[in-house]
C-alpha cells in the first residue's frame, strides 16, 4: 500500500498559534483482482465487467497505470479491452493490437512507456509496458454495460479525479470468431498516484500564552482577555 506521509506547518497568528496537518493520502497505492478471465468467440468476459474496489486513498489522482497478467490464447488482435473509473472516466487500453497468438505475456499500461503495442506482428513473448494502444477508434462501443463512446486514449483521462471506487475492465471479442479462446490468467491490477489536498487540512490548536494579571485588576463576569503591552519607562 502507499507510504504515508504527515507535514506539519506551524502558523503563528495574532492572539494565537496553530499546527496545520496535512492528511495522509499522497503516494503510491497497488489494487488487484487476481481472477481468470475468459472470453470466447465472439462473446463477451465471463467476468463483464471484472471488478476492482478501491478504498481509503485521499486526495485527487495524479498517475493511473493498470495490468493484465498471462494473457494466453488466439485472436489477440480481436481482444478490446476498456478500462472504466469511479466517474464514468474511459481509456481504450487495447484494440486491434498485436497479432493471432499470446503465450501467457504480461501488458502493462502507462502514458509514460516509450511505445504502444504493435498494430500488426505477433505480440508473443512481448511482456511489458506500453502506452494505450487503439488503433481502430472508429469502431463500435463496447456492449453494455459497459459505457458507450466516446472513449480516451490515454490513462491521464483519470488525472484530477477521485480514486475511490468501483474500477471496472470490460474484455470482449471484436469479431464473430475471431478468439478461439482467450484468457487473462493472472488478473489484472491497478496502480494509483494520489495527491493529500491542502483543502483538507486539519487544525489542531495549540495553547495560548495566558497575559499576565494585572495588579488588582479584576474583569467583569463574561468578559474577555486582553493583553496588553507593557510601556517601557
Amino acid at each position: 500500500m502507499s507510504s504515508k506521509k504527515i507535514t506539519a506547518v506551524c502558523a503563528g497568528l495574532v492572539g494565537m498559534a496553530a499546527l496545520v496537518a496535512f492528511p495522509a493520502g499522497a503516494g503510491a497505492a497497488t489494487f488487484s483482482n487476481q481472477n481468470t478471465i475468459s472470453i470466447g468467440a465472439s462473446s463477451v468476459a465471463n467476468t463483464y465487467p471484472s471488478n476492482i474496489d478501491v478504498s481509503g486513498l485521499t486526495g485527487p489522482i495524479t498517475k493511473a497505470r493498470a495490468t493484465l497478467f498471462g494473457i494466453t490464447g488466439t485472436g489477440t488482435n480481436r481482444m478490446q479491452v476498456l478500462l472504466v473509473g469511479p466517474g464514468g472516466q474511459s481509456v481504450v487500453l487495447m484494440r486491434s493490437a498485436c497479432g493471432d497468438v499470446a503465450n501467457g505475456y504480461t501488458l502493462g499500461f502507462d502514458d509514460a512507456a516509450a511505445t504502444t503495442l504493435p498494430n500488426v506482428g505477433n505480440c508473443n513473448g512481448l511482456s511489458g509496458t506500453f502506452k494505450p494502444s487503439d488503433f481502430d477508434p472508429a469502431d463500435n462501443s463496447f456492449t453494455a454495460p459497459a459505457p458507450a463512446k466516446p472513449y480516451g486514449s490515454t490513462m491521464s483521462v483519470f488525472n484530477a479525479t477521485q480514486p475511490n471506487g468501483t474500477w471496472r475492465l470490460f474484455i470482449e471479442d471484436d469479431i464473430f470468431g475471431g478468439i478461439d479462446f482467450h484468457t487473462v490468467g493472472g488478473g489484472w491490477s491497478l496502480d494509483l498516484d494520489t495527491a493529500a489536498p491542502p483543502a483538507n487540512a486539519a487544525t489542531i490548536p495549540v495553547a495560548k500564552k495566558k497575559c499576565a494579571k494585572r495588579n488588582g485588576a479584576k474583569r467583569k463576569p463574561g468578559a474577555k482577555k486582553k493583553c496588553r503591552k507593557k510601556k517601557k519607562k
